[in-house]
């Protein structure tokens, strides 16, 4: 579900939809981190996580396509192999975490700290997308909206 609303949504604006996601992706992380005692609440914010968490990729993997003009398969491939490459060395660390007096909450604490992570290169990809829409004549394209 989230793949297929951030697709959707981030096509008309994907800077947005992944400013958005980013954002809720930490709080949602850093709110189950806070309060998982409550058993009801933990249950919805796994599934808001689950919805703002994978909402990113189609967008990402869009971005990747375009920016790899002479090679769109391969972008692709390697796009889909980093994530993969994020979800084996994060499930790594927060095994470790999870060894810790955190217990249960360590791997949610490393997953908070890597969504806070996520914004130093969305901005970067940002401001490279308006600097190359400033030097093509000031007009702000829909890809970086």
């Amino acid at each position: 579900m989230g793949s297929n609303l951030g697709g959707r949504l981030g096509g008309h604006r994907p800077f947005t939809m992944l400013f958005v996601s980013a954002t809720m992706t930490f709080l949602v992380l850093g709110s189950l981190f806070l309060l998982s005692h409550d058993h009801f609440t933990t249950i919805v914010r796994i599934v808001l996580l689950g919805l703002f968490g994978m909402s990113t990729n189609p967008v990402l993997i869009g971005a990747a396509v375009r920016y790899a003009d002479q090679a769109p398969t391969l972008a692709s491939a390697l796009i889909t192999s980093s994530f993969n490459l994020g979800t084996a060395v994060g499930s790594w660390i927060a095994g470790f975490a999870l060894e810790t007096a955190l217990g249960a909450t360590g791997p949610v604490l490393v997953g908070t700290c890597v969504a806070g992570l996520y914004f130093l290169p969305l901005v970067i990809l940002l401001k490279k997308e308006r600097a190359a829409a400033n030097h093509a004549g000031g007009v702000l394209s829909t890809t970086a909206s």
